[in-house]
Protein backbone atom coordinates (compact mmCIF):
# COMPACT_ATOMS: atom_id res chain seq x y z
CA UNK A 1 0.00 0.00 0.00
CA UNK A 2 1.68 3.47 -1.33
CA UNK A 3 2.20 5.92 1.59
CA UNK A 4 0.30 9.10 2.15
CA UNK A 5 1.60 11.90 0.70
CA UNK A 6 2.91 14.61 2.88
CA UNK A 7 4.92 18.29 3.28
CA UNK A 8 8.45 18.34 4.78
CA UNK A 9 7.98 19.44 8.85
CA UNK A 10 11.63 19.14 8.90
CA UNK A 11 13.72 22.44 7.79
CA UNK A 12 17.38 22.46 9.94
CA UNK A 13 18.96 21.64 6.44
CA UNK A 14 17.97 24.93 4.77
CA UNK A 15 20.33 27.47 4.07
CA UNK A 16 19.99 30.69 5.72
CA UNK A 17 18.29 32.64 2.60
CA UNK A 18 16.37 29.10 1.43
CA UNK A 19 14.88 29.50 4.65
CA UNK A 20 13.72 32.33 4.22
CA UNK A 21 11.92 32.17 0.58
CA UNK A 22 10.06 29.32 2.17
CA UNK A 23 8.59 30.70 5.19
CA UNK A 24 8.10 34.33 2.86
CA UNK A 25 6.34 31.65 0.40
CA UNK A 26 4.44 29.51 2.88
CA UNK A 27 2.79 32.73 4.71
CA UNK A 28 1.24 34.02 1.15
CA UNK A 29 -0.02 30.23 0.36
CA UNK A 30 -1.83 29.92 4.10
CA UNK A 31 -2.93 33.67 3.92
CA UNK A 32 -4.53 32.34 0.31
CA UNK A 33 -5.80 29.53 2.13
CA UNK A 34 -7.30 30.84 5.19
CA UNK A 35 -10.75 28.77 4.25
CA UNK A 36 -8.67 25.89 4.39
CA UNK A 37 -6.41 26.44 7.16
CA UNK A 38 -8.57 28.19 9.82
CA UNK A 39 -6.64 26.29 13.03
CA UNK A 40 -3.27 26.87 12.73
CA UNK A 41 -1.48 25.94 15.77
CA UNK A 42 0.53 29.29 15.28
CA UNK A 43 -0.97 32.24 13.82
CA UNK A 44 0.23 33.88 10.95
CA UNK A 45 1.17 37.15 12.06
CA UNK A 46 3.84 35.83 14.77
CA UNK A 47 5.08 33.56 12.16
CA UNK A 48 5.79 36.55 10.22
CA UNK A 49 6.92 38.32 13.42
CA UNK A 50 9.15 35.52 13.86
CA UNK A 51 10.79 35.75 10.00
CA UNK A 52 11.51 39.24 10.49
CA UNK A 53 13.65 39.17 13.41
CA UNK A 54 14.92 36.16 12.26
CA UNK A 55 16.20 37.95 8.88
CA UNK A 56 17.41 41.03 10.79
CA UNK A 57 19.61 39.50 13.08
CA UNK A 58 20.72 37.70 10.31
CA UNK A 59 21.27 40.15 7.87
CA UNK A 60 22.75 42.86 10.42
CA UNK A 61 26.32 44.05 10.36
CA UNK A 62 28.54 42.21 12.15
CA UNK A 63 28.43 42.14 15.87
CA UNK A 64 29.64 39.76 18.95
CA UNK A 65 27.22 36.96 19.38
CA UNK A 66 25.49 37.62 15.92
CA UNK A 67 25.97 33.70 15.44
CA UNK A 68 24.25 32.81 18.41
CA UNK A 69 21.26 35.21 18.07
CA UNK A 70 20.63 33.85 14.56
CA UNK A 71 20.29 30.19 15.40
CA UNK A 72 18.06 30.99 18.20
CA UNK A 73 15.74 33.38 16.06
CA UNK A 74 16.49 30.50 13.73
CA UNK A 75 15.00 27.71 16.42
CA UNK A 76 11.97 29.64 17.01
CA UNK A 77 10.58 30.03 13.26
CA UNK A 78 11.89 26.48 12.47
CA UNK A 79 9.49 25.00 15.92
CA UNK A 80 6.51 27.20 14.17
CA UNK A 81 7.09 25.73 11.00
CA UNK A 82 7.19 22.20 12.11
CA UNK A 83 4.52 22.68 14.25
CA UNK A 84 2.12 24.26 11.39
CA UNK A 85 3.03 21.47 9.08
CA UNK A 86 2.08 18.91 11.36
CA UNK A 87 -1.13 20.38 11.47
CA UNK A 88 -1.54 20.63 7.89
CA UNK A 89 0.26 16.63 7.45
CA UNK A 90 -2.95 15.46 9.64
CA UNK A 91 -5.73 17.72 7.68
CA UNK A 92 -4.66 16.64 4.66
CA UNK A 93 -4.49 13.06 5.63
CA UNK A 94 -2.47 13.13 2.46
CA UNK A 95 -5.00 14.52 0.12
CA UNK A 96 -2.32 16.50 -2.40
CA UNK A 97 -4.48 19.18 -3.19
CA UNK A 98 -4.79 20.16 -0.06
CA UNK A 99 -0.77 19.45 0.42
CA UNK A 100 0.08 22.09 -2.27
CA UNK A 101 -2.28 25.10 -1.06
CA UNK A 102 0.25 25.04 1.80
CA UNK A 103 3.07 26.34 0.19
CA UNK A 104 5.21 23.95 2.23
CA UNK A 105 7.50 21.61 0.33
CA UNK A 106 6.30 18.06 -0.42
CA UNK A 107 8.10 15.32 0.67
CA UNK A 108 9.58 13.14 -2.36
CA UNK A 109 7.41 9.88 -2.37
CA UNK A 110 8.26 6.70 -1.10
CA UNK A 111 8.14 4.77 -4.23
CA UNK A 112 10.79 6.96 -5.88
CA UNK A 113 13.57 7.02 -3.52
CA UNK A 114 15.90 4.81 -5.55
CA UNK A 115 19.61 4.38 -3.69
CA UNK A 116 19.51 7.02 -0.96
CA UNK A 117 22.22 9.84 -1.81
CA UNK A 118 25.34 10.12 0.74
CA UNK A 119 24.59 11.40 4.48
CA UNK A 120 27.35 14.14 5.91
CA UNK A 121 28.47 12.88 9.31
CA UNK A 122 29.79 15.30 12.12
CA UNK A 123 31.19 14.01 15.20
CA UNK A 124 31.62 15.57 19.03
CA UNK A 125 33.77 14.08 21.51
CA UNK A 126 32.06 14.32 25.14
CA UNK A 127 35.36 14.95 27.11
CA UNK A 128 36.10 12.17 29.54
CA UNK A 129 32.44 10.02 29.40
CA UNK A 130 32.98 7.34 26.45
CA UNK A 131 30.23 9.35 24.79
CA UNK A 132 29.99 11.46 21.27
CA UNK A 133 27.46 14.00 20.12
CA UNK A 134 26.63 12.71 16.44
CA UNK A 135 24.65 14.86 13.58
CA UNK A 136 23.57 13.13 10.28
CA UNK A 137 22.52 15.92 7.22
CA UNK A 138 18.94 15.14 6.88
CA UNK A 139 17.68 13.15 3.45
CA UNK A 140 14.59 15.08 1.84
CA UNK A 141 12.56 11.79 1.26
CA UNK A 142 9.60 10.95 3.40
CA UNK A 143 10.08 7.85 5.79
CA UNK A 144 13.92 7.45 5.79
CA UNK A 145 15.53 6.32 8.97
CA UNK A 146 19.51 6.96 9.91
CA UNK A 147 22.11 4.43 11.02
CA UNK A 148 26.13 4.84 11.62
CA UNK A 149 28.22 1.66 11.06
CA UNK A 150 31.68 2.06 13.29
CA UNK A 151 34.70 0.57 14.42
CA UNK A 152 37.87 0.83 15.96
CA UNK A 153 40.11 3.24 13.78
CA UNK A 154 42.97 0.16 13.43
CA UNK A 155 40.79 -2.48 12.01
CA UNK A 156 41.75 -3.28 8.89
CA UNK A 157 38.53 -4.45 7.22
CA UNK A 158 37.58 -1.77 4.77
CA UNK A 159 33.75 -2.81 4.33
CA UNK A 160 31.05 -0.53 6.52
CA UNK A 161 28.71 -3.66 6.79
CA UNK A 162 30.62 -5.69 8.55
CA UNK A 163 31.24 -2.77 11.56
CA UNK A 164 29.13 -2.62 14.32
CA UNK A 165 25.71 -1.07 13.99
CA UNK A 166 24.12 1.70 16.16
CA UNK A 167 20.50 2.66 14.65
CA UNK A 168 19.55 6.70 15.27
CA UNK A 169 16.21 7.01 16.26
CA UNK A 170 16.82 10.79 15.53
CA UNK A 171 19.36 12.23 12.77
CA UNK A 172 21.19 13.86 16.42
CA UNK A 173 21.77 11.86 19.73
CA UNK A 174 24.74 10.40 21.55
CA UNK A 175 26.52 7.19 21.28
CA UNK A 176 27.51 5.71 24.54
CA UNK A 177 29.73 2.58 25.42
CA UNK A 178 32.60 3.63 23.58
CA UNK A 179 36.39 3.17 24.80
CA UNK A 180 37.45 6.65 25.75
CA UNK A 181 41.03 5.87 24.85
CA UNK A 182 41.07 4.41 21.92
CA UNK A 183 40.00 5.79 18.10
CA UNK A 184 37.45 4.89 16.07
CA UNK A 185 35.85 5.37 12.60
CA UNK A 186 32.33 6.16 11.57
CA UNK A 187 29.95 6.23 8.35
CA UNK A 188 26.48 7.54 8.66
CA UNK A 189 23.60 6.50 6.02
CA UNK A 190 20.09 6.60 5.17
CA UNK A 191 17.75 3.53 5.03
CA UNK A 192 15.04 3.53 2.69
CA UNK A 193 12.87 1.01 0.45
CA UNK A 194 16.46 0.22 -1.47
CA UNK A 195 18.18 -2.13 0.28
CA UNK A 196 21.67 -0.40 -0.99
CA UNK A 197 23.50 1.47 1.43
CA UNK A 198 25.59 4.51 0.87
CA UNK A 199 27.62 5.47 3.30
CA UNK A 200 29.18 8.73 4.45
CA UNK A 201 32.95 9.65 3.65
CA UNK A 202 34.49 8.25 7.31
CA UNK A 203 35.19 10.17 10.40
CA UNK A 204 37.87 9.18 12.39
CA UNK A 205 37.10 10.45 16.47
CA UNK A 206 38.68 9.64 19.73
CA UNK A 207 35.23 9.61 21.80
CA UNK A 208 37.36 11.57 25.04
Amino acid sequence: MPKKAKIITDFREYPESELSDSVSRILNYLKSGHDVFSALPVPLDLLKKQLKKFNKVRNAMLYAGQSADTKKARRIVQRSLSAIGRYINDLANGNVSILNRSGFPLHKPCKAQGILPKTVLKLTAIRGSGRLKFEISIIRIQNVRYGIMYTLADNPEKDPSKWRFHYCSKKDGIMPNLESNREYKFVSFGMGSDRRLTYSNPVFLLPG
